[in-house]
């Protein structure tokens, strides 16, 4: 089969194109309720061992009657799908407050205490059976209040921060011990940080401190406080600093010098704060209405990731680092932001336009060599090639073909061709004009 230089060219077009649309990747990509999970709405997650849990709630907008659904799930990062489970399978309440993973155990705190789900005990269940792996702590085991805003794990020791106090317990003893509010800045506690000895405390009324070597509580006075300034949505640790998202921005307070440094709208798209998470050089922040924003320390600049940029929602709940991947939770649905997916797959498209080519120059090479025609087919093509310039300049000129060809028929024409050549007059057959001088 014969392919000429045009046809390789398509087929190389067609190769690179498909290649390209299968190993496609994106930058951003949006996961919810059509994947398996309750709603899109993103009240809280959690990332630990390569696990992406996920609490979202759902209402019916058809409905103004409907009951607001609610519940946890479990993602899949290689289906893309949700492993879901609701108060109808053993969970406390609809809205999960916060959620934390350790191991086997999963922690959930919901306005009605804090559901634990073991999953080891998942795979000898039946679908109708998965309330037996769930236990669920309130004030009748001794919790301090049900409605549980925030987990930190110490140890053995899980730190449940509730809307009146906050409690330790003692996953060996299965004990309570309980610290009202009265110990706090405030009595709303949002976020809790464990930094070795010491317990950082996030509340609605500012930043405190439990040393649990001395049992002492302190206080951190912010540097604005007052009409709900000083409210302490979420803390992270980084050495020396103490990170502190609160309603009008970012406090870092250093804990050796006792000073604080404030990042406000100068920098933040909003400086209402949800979530801080340092990952290395980088700060991840997310707010409530600005999307969100990433402190690169090396650079000490600022970057907005928001809708325009791709992000399902402005109003960014959680975020969770993950080497090359940041998941957001949003009110719009969980976001998979992949930033290296752009470069990855610039990098693609020129491995197969390479190989591509190459493929291309091998298929020249054969056909030059393997493929290399004969002396026979080289003189049947220069003759083919003749007879077609002939045929082209008796169209054009209109000439009768009989004067093009002198009107001599060659010796070696079939009988046939002789006769009919003489019958029409015309001394030949045009059809074997490539046989006529």
């Amino acid at each position: 089969m014969r392919i000429g230089s045009r046809k390789l060219a398509v087929i190389a077009l067609i190769v690179f194109v498909s290649l390209g649309a299968v190993y496609a990747q994106k930058v951003w990509e949006l996961y919810g309720r059509v994947n398996g999970a309750v709603g899109d709405e993103i009240i809280s997650m959690h990332l630990s061992g390569g696990e992406l849990w996920v609490a979202t709630t759902w209402a019916d907008p058809d409905s103004e009657d409907a009951p607001l659904e609610g519940g946890a799930s479990l993602f899949n990062a290689e289906t893309g799908n949700f492993t879901t489970y609701t108060p109808e399978q053993g969970l406390a309440h609809v809205k999960i407050w916060v959620m934390l993973i350790d191991g086997n155990l999963a922690y959930f705190g919901t306005p009605r205490g804090v559901s634990i789900l073991d999953t080891s005990k998942l795979p000898d269940l039946g679908p109708f059976e998965v309330n037996q792996a769930f236990t669920t702590l309130t004030k009748v085991q001794g919790l301090i209040e049900d409605d549980v805003r925030s987990i930190a794990k110490d140890g053995d020791t899980m730190w449940f921060g509730t809307n009146d106090g906050m409690s330790a317990y003692d996953t060996k003893t299965e004990e309570f011990t309980n610290y009202g509010s009265d110990n706090l800045p405030g009595k709303t506690v949002h976020s809790l940080r464990v930094d070795g000895s010491t317990i950082w405390i996030g509340t609605s009324s500012g930043l405190g401190s439990y040393d649990k070597d001395s049992g002492q509580f302190d206080r951190i006075p912010l540097p604005v406080e007052g009409q709900g300034k000083d409210v302490v949505h979420c803390i992270d640790v980084d050495g020396d600093e103490v990170w502190i998202g609160t309603r009008i921005g970012i406090h870092v307070y250093t804990k050796s010098t006792g000073e604080f440094t404030t990042y406000g709208d100068e920098v933040l798209p909003n400086t209402w704060v949800n979530d801080i998470v340092i990952d290395d050089d980088q700060v991840w922040v997310a707010t409530q209405q600005g999307g969100a924003a990433i402190l690169n320390r090396d650079k000490n600049k600022w970057k907005i990731l928001d809708e325009k940029k791709g992000l399902a929602s402005n109003d960014v709940r959680e975020i969770e680092p993950a080497g090359e991947i940041t998941w957001f939770g949003t009110l719009g649905g969980l976001n998979k932001y992949y930033p290296a997916a752009a470069a990855k797959q610039a990098q693609k498209y020129i491995l197969y336009g390479v190989l591509v080519i190459a493929a291309i120059a091998a298929v020249v090479v054969a056909k030059l060599t393997i493929f290399k025609p004969s002396q026979e087919e080289i003189e049947r093509k220069k003759r083919d090639k003749e007879a077609r310039a002939k045929r082209k300049e008796r169209k054009k000129t209109g000439t009768p073909s009989w004067k093009i060809c002198n009107g001599v028929p060659r010796t070696d024409l079939c009988s046939r061709c002789k006769y009919n050549a003489v019958k029409s007059g015309k001394l030949h057959c045009s059809k074997y004009d490539i046989d006529l001088e």
